[in-house]
């Protein structure tokens, strides 16, 4: 896709869902258990884990993130909530580095602020170090990996464009839920 048809497509999936949620966060920071909290609210329907892998990992054009978008998962069948049957509300949650430089894309979908959750740097790469052995895995990574040098960037790109934002530290939310 070229620039203008990528943000044409992104556009146009706005129109596919009433409140779009976007949640960015390194790994091991306890972003898919914070996004499963939303999925109880009666606004949400749809969850998208992580649309950007593909291009991170398998090269892929933005057009497969855009059909990842438009088939998210649909909570109905598993929510208790059934008031979720009439709402269009999508989840997103995204991984800086997987996102990478699409990521004015990503945030122009969403009609509420940004999310960033974040845990201690020491205690998600450990944690993500320990997992890798656990799965048999070499433990190194690529030090973008992590995600902290471009979530930096991306809340500055929030404060340069006054795109309203939340922080939100994962050990309190684990800690106090409410």
């Amino acid at each position: 896709m070229e620039a203008n048809q990528d943000k044409k497509a992104f556009t146009n999936l706005k129109k596919l869902y009433e409140n779009i949620y976007v949640i960015i966060s390194p790994p091991r920071c306890s972003s898919t258990a914070f996004s499963r909290v939303f999925w109880e609210q009666p606004s949400i329907r749809y969850y998208s884990h992580e649309p950007f892998e593909v291009t991170y990992f398998e090269g892929a054009g933005l057009n497969q993130v855009v059909e990842k978008l438009k088939i998210p998962l649909d909570l109905h069948p598993i929510k208790k909530n059934q008031y979720a049957r009439q709402s269009t509300g999508l989840v997103i949650k995204e991984m800086p580095y997987q996102v990478g430089s699409d990521y004015p894309l990503l945030i122009s979908l969403s009609n509420h602020p940004i999310m960033f959750l974040i845990r201690d740097p020491r205690l998600n790469i450990l944690s993500r170090i320990q997992k890798k052995i656990e799965a048999g895995q070499d433990p190194n990574f690529p030090l973008v990996e992590t995600g902290w040098e471009l979530i930096v960037e991306q809340v500055r790109y929030c404060q340069d464009e006054n795109i309203p934002y939340l922080v939100i530290d994962s050990t309190e939310f684990r800690n106090c839920p409410d």
